[in-house]
């Protein structure tokens, strides 16, 4: 892509994120020269058409926060969201990373009743969930690497999945997950009016993907820890000083559910 085509395809991004503001100038001009109605509607109606395309894309990556909330509180929500959102991401499949904090705040601030306080928690699991989906390709396990690693006596450190999200939470974020998504997975449908009973103790939660299917499944302390130290870049030889020997037993499980994927080349 020349030069002059990625300055232009920036400043027009940027123009169409941005509130209407005296800097709009520049690329009004350029509007403009190609276009047969004012520059200044042409450019509102792109940003119009932009934010209801991100408003859009935040009920596709979050149905039980919506469900929850209802279409109308969560669609000003949304908004709201779009509009304090000056970077996003070009790729809408990918927006909406930050929800789960903007969700934090308007809690913290009382706009939301306190008894909303899990909705953070559940919107972190339906970015991962959904971002599990678009996740690249995961690589073959490369035994012979790893053997060669073992050998050696060097350092090992496991790679996961790309599609891999961790969640660990002190609400029911799970059923609450289960009960609420618009569409349910067949394989766990469960009634909408069941209720959701209070965890004693820290959820832990791993998504994942199964044959381009995210899944989520619930998992043990230990399985957390271990993976979320892979996934921080600890060794091998590490996770087993500080974590246990039963890593042992946890390890071939993973590698066979496809949760760590390889040895990394770069370490």
């Amino acid at each position: 892509m020349s030069s002059s085509l990625h300055t232009h395809l920036n400043e027009l991004t940027q123009a169409l994120i941005d509130h209407p503001q005296a800097g709009d100038d520049g690329i009004l001009k350029k509007i403009s020269r190609a276009s047969r109605i004012s520059p200044d509607l042409a450019l509102e109606i792109y940003r119009n058409n932009t934010r209801a395309a991100r408003v859009r894309a935040l009920e596709i990556v979050y149905p039980a926060c919506q469900s929850i909330l209802g279409e109308n509180t969560f669609r000003s929500i949304a908004n709201g969201y779009v509009t304090a959102d000056v970077k996003g991401a070009s790729d809408l499949n990918r927006y909406g990373e930050a929800f789960d904090k903007y969700l934090g705040v308007i809690i913290e601030t009382g706009r939301l009743p306190a008894g909303y306080v899990y909705l953070q928690d559940l919107a972190r699991l339906e970015y991962r969930y959904h971002a599990a989906y678009y996740a690249d390709a995961d690589p073959l396990f490369d035994f012979g690497l790893f053997e060669r690693r073992v050998k050696s006596g060097g350092q090992v450190y496991f790679q996961l999945s790309a599609s891999i999200g961790l969640l660990d939470t002190q609400y029911p974020v799970y059923e609450i997950w289960q009960l609420n998504r618009a569409v349910q997975d067949a394989r766990r449908s469960v009634a909408k009016n069941h209720e959701v009973q209070a965890v004693s103790d820290t959820q832990y939660l791993l998504v994942h993907r199964e044959s381009d299917i995210p899944v989520v499944t619930p998992i043990g302390d230990r399985q957390y820890r271990l993976l979320e130290a892979i996934g921080n870049h600890r060794s091998l030889q590490s996770v087993i000083e500080h974590i246990g020997d039963d890593i042992e037993v946890l390890v071939p499980g993973m590698i066979a559910n496809r949760w760590i994927v390889g040895v990394r080349h770069d370490e």
